[in-house]
């Protein structure tokens, strides 16, 4: 029994697409317990900090009814502007004196790392992250959860893929494998969640590697989460959305430029907001309370911008809000967020952009619904079209947005608009992003260098490397013995030896090789060809990718050349293989 359970786990352990899944299971465990903790921590601050100052609870979606009944209270004008500016003063002095880097939002910190930090995330920094995000979230300021959830789900991946001492490239995988986990946990949505992770680090690319541990994870995480508070979607609707009329593309083609105006704003305002607040010369942790100041004294006059916003999008989905408050609270929450999270606040930017697309959306299906309510029957269906067409105007992520928002309020029937707006509003943002990190292929990528050298060498040949190379010197017999070696070498002009068998030549002594062997003492007795590898034989029509995997696989850094003109063979290099790359780049 013992025996058979040691060649189960042999098995299973040395395979290595198991792996990765057990790798993936354990991140989406992980993620999804810390993606708990972290709501009900967000929930627990919301109620205390009402307990504590007055307010009314803010509304809830249908999906996240509230955890805990508090009495509301009433509270002051003043303590209502101070209270987001006492957020932002907690959540700076936290990331300043103990993780930097845990400052703004989350998403591009994550990028970074996949990019240009082999995937690493130090382990505090979701932790401070986390902390930051509830006390900006309790207070009131406007950001969405989802900045440190990404981080902390990242950050498991990160620090298994360091216990395990997996490559660089396994652990960039699992990275993005976390950051899927964490999204997929908070939004309850396991596919848009991994679509998302891979999606977002490229503006015209996804990471193709990583979608197999980013849906494992991802649902993994889901599934534990779930566990905790039920798996109803985030949003309830009180219609089921559909799409009846092929004039009311013209409306979601309406929406489309909306949502792209609005996004190129939102990026403008949110990078000029951060620039301003970065050269401001004050004490840094008092920065992020400005930015709350700001948007205490803007929730005066606009209280629907403060916190999540997501029971608001409930309250627009219900028909409570018409169509120029709409577009006004969209409007607010560009400037709130901008000031938020601009100023160094911590918290993420998703959220804030279902908001915002979905508010503007809802504008325009009441104007068509007022005007045209032939065409426009079901206005609430613009809010989740434009839900979807804002975030992936803005992070030029088309796929993860719609699946996303499907997802979240199972609004599958309109699939149709979703993706027409999404495509769209990525045509007219395609030059901006609000990720700074993101990059425009893999092959900008730090990460795929490698993938880059490969196809170039694809497309190079030997033959056209003929009049670089070396014309092959003369071989030593395979008989010769050790102790003659040195003496071969010094008369060599090449810093290897060639080994004949018989009449072809079938093996190579580098001098690295040779250093190994030697001091040994039986020199009578080894000959050349027992320390010579075997020569790698390529032909001229042969790529120089598979002349370089010959290499590899033996271990060696020359390869022979057979002519096909009756020619002398001749040496290529790996040197003269990685010059070759660099030439055409």
């Amino acid at each position: 029994m013992k025996l058979r359970l040691l060649r189960l786990i042999k098995y299973f352990t040395s395979n290595r697409l198991t792996r990765r899944v057990i790798e993936s299971v354990a991140i989406g465990i992980l993620a999804g317990c810390l993606a708990a903790l972290f709501f009900y921590c967000l929930k627990a601050a919301d109620t205390f900090v009402i307990y504590l100052v007055g307010g009314t609870l803010s509304p809830s979606p249908l999906g996240e009814p509230p955890l805990f009944n508090v009495i509301s209270k009433p509270q002051s004008l003043w303590l209502k502007i101070l209270l987001p500016a006492f957020g932002g003063l907690a959540s700076g002095f936290l990331v300043y004196l103990f993780a930097p880097e845990a400052e703004g939002h989350g998403t591009d910190a994550m990028i970074k790392a996949f990019h240009q930090e082999d995937g690493n995330i130090r382990s505090r920094v979701p932790i401070i992250k986390g902390l930051a995000t509830i006390f900006i979230l309790a207070t009131g300021g406007s950001a969405g959860r989802e900045g440190p959830i990404i981080q902390m789900g990242a950050g498991v991946g990160s620090l298994i893929a360091r216990i395990l001492r997996l490559s660089v490239r396994i652990k960039r995988q699992l990275l993005l494998a976390g950051a899927a986990a964490g999204i997929g946990a908070i939004f309850k949505a396991p596919l848009g969640g991994a679509i998302t992770a891979i999606e977002i680090i490229y503006k015209e690319d996804f990471e193709a590697e990583a979608l197999i541990p980013s849906v494992i994870s991802s649902v993994s995480s889901y599934a534990v989460f779930s566990a905790f508070f039920g798996h109803a979607t985030i949003f309830g609707l009180p219609i089921t959305p559909s799409f009846y009329d092929l004039r009311e593309f013209a409306f979601y083609l309406l929406l489309s430029i909306a949502s792209a105006l609005a996004g190129i704003l939102f990026i403008r305002v949110f990078k000029r907001t951060r620039r301003i607040f970065h050269q401001l010369p004050i004490y840094p942790p008092l920065k992020p309370a400005l930015g709350g100041l700001l948007v205490g004294l803007l929730g005066i006059f606009v209280p629907q911008i403060l916190g999540t916003g997501w029971g608001e999008i409930q309250i627009a989905l219900m028909g409570k809000y018409g169509a120029l408050l709409l577009v006004t609270i969209a409007l607010a929450k560009i400037l709130a967020t901008s000031f938020t999270v601009g100023s160094g606040g911590s918290g993420g930017i998703f959220g804030p952009s279902l908001f915002i697309g979905g508010m503007l959306g809802g504008g325009i299906g009441l104007f068509g619904h007022h005007y045209f309510p032939a065409i426009v029957q079901q206005p609430e269906a613009y809010i989740l079209v434009g839900m979807a067409s804002f975030f992936a105007g803005i992070a030029n992520a088309p796929i993860g947005a719609l699946v996303m928002v499907m997802e979240m309020t199972g609004a599958y029937g309109l699939v149709a608009p979703f993706m027409l707006v999404s495509i769209f509003a990525i045509l007219f943002t395609q030059k901006w992003s609000i990720y700074d990190s993101q990059l425009r292929s893999r092959f900008d990528s730090p990460s795929h260098r490698e993938d880059l050298v490969r196809d170039i060498l694809s497309e190079i040949t030997t033959a056209q490397l003929w009049n670089e190379l070396q014309v092959a010197p003369e071989p030593i017999p395979a008989s010769t013995l050790i102790k003659d070696i040195p003496t071969a070498f010094r008369k060599s002009t090449v810093p290897y030896l060639l080994v004949k068998k018989s009449s072809d030549i079938d093996g190579i002594i580098e001098s690295d090789d040779y250093v190994g062997v030697a001091g040994i003492e039986e020199t009578n007795v080894i000959l050349a060809t027992d320390v010579a590898s075997p020569i790698p034989q390529v032909k001229q029509s042969d790529s120089l990718r598979s002349v370089l995997r010959a290499m590899m696989i033996r271990g060696v850094n020359h390869a022979l050349v057979i002519s096909s003109a009756e020619e002398k063979p001749r040496i290529i290099t790996s040197e003269q293989i990685e010059s070759a790359a660099e030439r055409h780049r």
